[in-house]
């Protein structure tokens, strides 16, 4: 499921689909972890009420079947998965952000964050939990495995991997394959 809300338009203008096809948005999003995320912050500053943030410590009192978008907050990156498996067990549902001015022509696994700018070319191989910021570009046959943070400005070339919870820094130029867990400082 993606949520089209990224680009900072209100509630009223965002849409909802799951490949390629449009759905009723859900009466309740929550954003997991503490009210001062990146995201949640982002989310506030546009006055997106229908989306309010809820502690873990609550994700196991709310009744199943919320729609749920992970925290974008860079410190809680290597936490993503455990959390994402605790919503599971809780019968939540997460759901991915894109922004309206992405170029996106690969499909949306769940739990990812597409900003503004980004594009991802054809045939591109995104996992759960990939976040890609502001103008970023993942070139055709791609893969970037789970729980990825691609930060503003970075091109990834052509039929290269980022292994799972890696962090590439802003204006890194990725020509080579990532590990697991490696972090690739920004202008790299």
């Amino acid at each position: 499921l993606v949520l089209d809300v990224y680009s900072g338009l209100s509630l009223d203008h965002y849409s909802m689909f799951q490949d390629d096809c449009f759905l009723e948005p859900p009466s309740e999003i929550f954003l997991t972890d503490s009210s001062d995320s990146n995201l949640a912050s982002f989310l506030k500053s546009y006055n997106l009420t229908g989306i309010e943030a809820i502690s873990l410590d609550k994700l196991k009192y709310e009744p199943p079947a919320h729609y749920i978008i992970l925290s974008s907050s860079l410190r809680n990156q290597p936490s993503r998965v455990k959390i994402r498996d605790l919503m599971r067990n809780y019968g939540h549902h997460e759901i991915s952000l894109i922004s309206r001015n992405a170029s996106v022509y690969s499909p949306i696994p769940n739990g990812c964050l597409i900003a503004d700018g980004v594009y991802v070319g054809p045939e591109a191989n995104l996992t759960e939990g990939n976040i890609l910021l502001f103008n970023s570009v993942i070139s055709r046959l791609s893969t970037l495995k789970r729980d990825t943070f691609i930060s503003a400005n970075v091109t990834v070339t052509a039929h290269k991997s980022i292994g799972a919870c890696s962090f590439i820094g802003a204006g890194a130029t990725i020509d080579a394959n990532i590990g697991s867990l490696c972090v690739v400082g920004s202008g790299s």
